[in-house]
């Protein structure tokens, strides 16, 4: 070793990974804390209700067109409608990271 240098030694860092190991597992849900799912039951009403109107041949135009005069809370476009029915999470599948959740 030359003058003034110092030895290199490892020693274990301290902190908060160094607990880790001693802590006990929590069982945790498949999701994240900012993936979870909140079903409103008045939008989930609505949304059935557009499921229905499509699975009785209306297009995106006649759907959009329907609640608009039914004054559904707001404006209607059919890209909205378009939107809603290619939307995975209104039939139950959820995707995260890749994977795939059927409920």
């Amino acid at each position: 070793m030359a003058r003034g240098e110092r030895p290199i030694t490892s020693r274990p860092i301290a902190g908060a990974g160094a607990n880790r190991a001693s802590e006990k597992s929590v069982a945790r849900s498949p999701l994240p804390v900012g993936c979870r799912l909140t079903v409103i039951p008045e939008e989930a009403a609505l949304v059935r209700y557009v499921f229905q109107l499509f699975l009785d041949s209306y297009g995106e135009r006649a759907i959009a067109k329907q609640l608009n005069v039914q004054n559904a809370g707001r404006i209607w476009r059919t890209n909205t409608i378009y939107l809603m029915l290619q939307n995975p999470k209104h039939v139950g599948r959820l995707y995260f990271n890749c994977r795939e959740w059927i409920e």
